[in-house]
């Protein structure tokens, strides 16, 4: 049979698709996915939102001051390693590859 965890990582890829371009609100269940509070996820999406441009992703730029915004604290040395390992392929991030990021479900 199919395992569980592969089940929740199709689950929250799924979520994450229908992402479009930045929800308002989370299902309990997309909630329960992505390990957060309805008030994780809407602080993540208001900070986000300083960001984004009208298609509703933001730049490879922006990434530092976003994250700065959600109390990381980071080096542009700590930046430069994150894009290395963050699966970021594009010059633009989109909220859904950024929250499956943020939340550990992608790579």
């Amino acid at each position: 049979g199919i395992n569980a965890e592969y089940m929740d990582s199709f689950k929250i890829t799924e979520f994450c698709e229908k992402l479009l371009p930045i929800p308002s609100s989370a299902t309990a269940e997309d909630l329960a996915l992505l390990g957060l509070t309805a008030d994780q996820f809407n602080a993540i999406v208001q900070k986000y939102l300083i960001y984004a441009e009208t298609d509703g992703t933001i730049s490879r730029h922006d990434l530092m001051p976003l994250l700065q915004q959600l109390d990381w604290k980071l080096t542009q040395n700590d930046l430069q390693r994150l894009l290395q390992h963050s699966g970021f392929q594009s010059p633009r991030i989109s909220f859904s590859d950024f929250i499956g990021w943020w939340t550990g479900v992608e790579g």
